[in-house]
C-alpha cells in the first residue's frame, strides 16, 4: 500500500482556480494565486487545464443521434448490399453472404469486447471504511482508490461538506468546498489521507471524484462526534 502526501500550499490555491478564472476573487488573493502559478509550473500546467475544460464546456454540444441510429443504419446498409448483390451478381452474393455475415459478426463481437474491456479496466474505487473525528479537535480523513493500472498523473476532485474543513484553514468556510488532489496512483490499493477538523457534531458523506477519462465517484462517511 503506497501512502500518498499532499502538498498542502498547492493544495490551497488549486482551491481557489475556479474562482480565480471566473474573476470572483479579490484583488490580494488574485495576486497570491498568480504569484504562486508563475513559481510552481504543475499549478501553471493544472491552470492552464482547467482554463481548457471551461472553453471546451462553453463550446456548443453536437446533437445527439437517436437512440437505435446506428443499429437502424447497419440494417439498411446491409439490405441495401445485398439487394446490390443480387441484383447484379446473383450467383456469387450465395457465396458471398455467409462470409459477409461473419465479418459483420466478428466486428460486434469486438466491439463488444472493447466495451467489455473499457469498463472492467476503469478505475475503481474501494468501499471506505467510516472516519471518525472529535468536533473542534483535527483528525486524519483517510480513503483508499483501487487502480486497475497505474496513474501517473490522476487528479481527484474532494466535496467537503461546510461542517467540515480543512485542518490549516485559519476559520471554519460556512459553505461546500472544493478542493483537487493530483498525483501518481499505483495499480493496486492506494491509500490517500490529510488533515481536517470537524465543525458540527453529526455524519456526513464526502463525495471524491477521480477525474481520468471516466469520472468515478466515491463516497468518504464521515462522523463528527
Amino acid at each position: 500500500m503506497r501512502k500518498i502526501i499532499i502538498n498542502l500550499k498547492c493544495l490551497f490555491v488549486r482551491r481557489r482556480f475556479n474562482e480565480y478564472l471566473e474573476d470572483a476573487l479579490s484583488s490580494y488573493k488574485k495576486a497570491a494565486v498568480r504569484k504562486h502559478v508563475k513559481s510552481c509550473p504543475e499549478c501553471s500546467r493544472r491552470l492552464d487545464e482547467l482554463k481548457n475544460i471551461m472553453i471546451l464546456l462553453n463550446l456548443p454540444k453536437e446533437k445527439e443521434l437517436p437512440l437505435g441510429y446506428n443499429n437502424s443504419l447497419h440494417r439498411k446498409l446491409l439490405s441495401a448490399s445485398m439487394e446490390n448483390n443480387r441484383k447484379y451478381y446473383p450467383q456469387p452474393a450465395r457465396i458471398l453472404k455467409p462470409v459477409f455475415c461473419g465479418i459483420l459478426a466478428v466486428f460486434v463481437l469486438w466491439g463488444s469486447y472493447r466495451l467489455l474491456d473499457r469498463r472492467t479496466s476503469a478505475n475503481t474505487l474501494a468501499r471506505n471504511k467510516k472516519n471518525v473525528i472529535n468536533v473542534h479537535q483535527e483528525g486524519q480523513l483517510r480513503f483508499c482508490i483501487n487502480a486497475a493500472k497505474e496513474l501517473k498523473d490522476a487528479t481527484l476532485e474532494i466535496k467537503l461538506p461546510k461542517e467540515i474543513c480543512l485542518s490549516e484553514d485559519p476559520e471554519p468556510i460556512w459553505s461546500e468546498q472544493i478542493i483537487y488532489w493530483g498525483g501518481q496512483l499505483n495499480k493496486g490499493e492506494n491509500l490517500i489521507s490529510f488533515q481536517v477538523k470537524g465543525i458540527t457534531k453529526g455524519k456526513w458523506i464526502i463525495k471524491a471524484t477521480l477525474k481520468n477519462g471516466i469520472s468515478k465517484t466515491i463516497d468518504i462517511p464521515v462522523e463528527i462526534t
